[in-house]
């Protein structure tokens, strides 16, 4: 993401988004103009125009704004694209139906491999099928009312291919759209995805547990190699194992240039969004939700660069957005961090923003800003354990309302195997302007829970270093809000095994 204006354009619309340059003021807005009239004030650092003529050059200016006076802060041109041939999926040769029952696997595969170059086009109607294979230069345009439905069948995403699972690379079940093939050595294989509009939808909970007890058929032999205490280190013991050969909604592998724009996601058997060796990958507009899903992220950046995530909301069964790099030994070996991630203008229910627990290949360079997690287990925090390893440095929050904020070194998932020979480090972390309500929702899974909230009181500030290492430096923390707490509880902050925090200023609001 550049330091200026940015754009998505298609052929009538046109999403523009830059980065944040500061808190704004309470009278202070954000005003957004293109050459034909068109202009947006708001305080995100995004805005969508529509209704656009194709194949257009568009001047667009980028203002600030207080009590009638404005302030250019950048101006560029913009141009929206020709539109493309349609490949329908419902036409002959392939004659897909979108009945809700039909299962179109083969039809819908068919039309992705003959696309050559055409928008591989969905009318409205619910596309049953499994696993789909797309190509560099594919672009899925689904309608308004169109979706693409997963089987609830593991069968239909067999054969296992090469894949990443809690950080470790594994046979895996396919994902219902899988893009590239895994390289931890190499670079990009594929390139060139767009997908947008109406929805994408897993086989949702009945999925999962079937991929669970199948799996039982391919990790056999290797848990009956496990001893007693072998067994035991793994956090749900055999359903751990087996849940890792889960695939996923959406995953790409060694992919560059992706654009997955204003489209509902969701109901995976796992995470929804997964991205492993990736670069320039661009999420907006999205509606993702993945309640009562076990381990139900929303969207994981995996040893991947330059990802930029806006202007969507999560609704999850474990966190909205989780930022990942591999895990010991293995992700210290590979050495892969996630670097300069983006994430704005996002509302969350669910487990909040994370790095980690897989974070052994590193991550750096991350900003974050207008976050509303308020509804969330957690805010942004990071998570990792004495075994992981891994540089965690430069990471920024800011003008966010979050439940708390966490960074433990004491998380106690996914800790089998053997460890890495250092203890993470985290350098230069901060958090500016964000209101802290001090309290978290518990995540319940499964269908009986599907709605089942529980709003509990938390330190409003949690950080467990390690022992006595000083691997934890430069963590501060500048002008915090504390939200008025019901009953006038107090909020209470929890320092273990670290010191020299920078604590800043902190005031109490309504």
């Amino acid at each position: 993401m550049k330091q200026g204006l940015n754009a998505v354009c298609y052929e009538q619309e046109m999403h523009i988004y830059f980065e944040r340059a500061t808190s704004l003021m309470e009278a202070e807005v954000y005003e957004i103009t293109l050459s034909d009239g068109q202009c947006i004030q708001t305080k995100k650092t995004n805005a969508s125009f529509y209704k656009l003529k194709e194949n257009t050059s568009y001047e667009v200016k980028l203002f600030l704004c207080q009590d009638g006076r404005k302030a250019l802060l950048d101006e560029t041109v913009f141009t929206t694209t020709a539109f493309q041939p349609r490949l329908d999926v419902t036409k002959a040769p392939y004659c897909a139906v979108g009945d809700g029952k039909t299962m179109n696997t083969e039809a819908l595969q068919k039309a992705m491999d003959e696309a050559d170059g055409r928008v591989v086009y969905f009318p409205a109607g619910r596309y049953v099928t499994g696993a789909l294979t797309l190509h560099s230069g594919t672009e899925l345009y689904l309608e308004e009312d169109a979706m693409i439905v997963g089987s609830d069948a593991p069968k239909d995403y067999l054969p296992l291919v090469p894949s990443r699972s809690e950080g470790l690379h594994m046979m895996c079940y396919q994902s219902l759209i899988n893009v590239g093939d895994i390289d931890k050595d190499g670079g990009c294989n594929a390139k060139d995805i767009t997908i947008r509009g109406g929805s994408i939808m897993g086989g949702g909970i009945a999925l999962m547990e079937r991929m669970e007890e199948e799996a039982i058929e391919f990790t056999k032999d290797y848990i009956d190699s496990l001893s007693e205490e072998g067994l035991a280190t793994f956090d749900r013991g055999i359903d751990t194992i087996n849940g890792r050969l889960r695939g996923r909604l959406i995953e790409m592998r060694n992919t560059e240039n992706v654009v997955i724009s204003n489209v509902s996601l969701g109901k995976g058997p796992y995470w929804n969004l997964h991205f492993i060796y990736c670069d320039n990958v661009l999420v907006h507009g999205c509606n993702i939700n993945t309640r009562g899903i076990h381990n139900g992220d929303g969207l994981n950046p995996d040893s991947s660069t330059n990802v930029t995530v806006f202007d969507c909301s999560f609704d999850t069964g474990d966190n909205c957005i989780a930022i990942k790099s591999g895990r010991n030994p293995e992700g210290n070996v590979v050495n892969r961090p996630t670097k300069h991630v983006r994430i704005f203008d996002i509302k969350g229910a669910g487990g909040g923003v994370a790095i980690g627990s897989e974070l052994s290949g590193g991550c750096e360079d991350v900003r974050a800003w207008n976050l509303d997690l308020s509804m969330s287990s957690l805010g942004f925090g990071i998570k990792t354990t004495r075994k992981r390893g891994g540089l965690i440095k430069d990471i920024h929050v800011y003008d966010s309302t979050m439940p708390n904020i966490r960074l433990s070194a004491a998380y106690t998932c996914n800790n089998d195997g053997a460890g890495a020979k250092e203890l993470t480090r985290l350098e230069d972390i901060s958090y500016e302007n964000c209101v802290i309500l001090g309290q978290g929702y518990t995540i319940f899974y499964g269908e009986e829970n599907i709605n089942k909230f529980e709003k509990t009181d938390v330190p409003s500030i949690l950080i467990i270093g390690f022992d006595d290492e000083q691997t934890f430096k430069n963590i501060a923390f500048s002008n915090l809000k504390l939200k008025k707490k019901e009953h006038d509880a107090r909020h209470s902050f929890e320092v273990d095994n670290l010191s020299g925090i920078d604590f800043g200023s902190m005031t109490t609001i309504e």
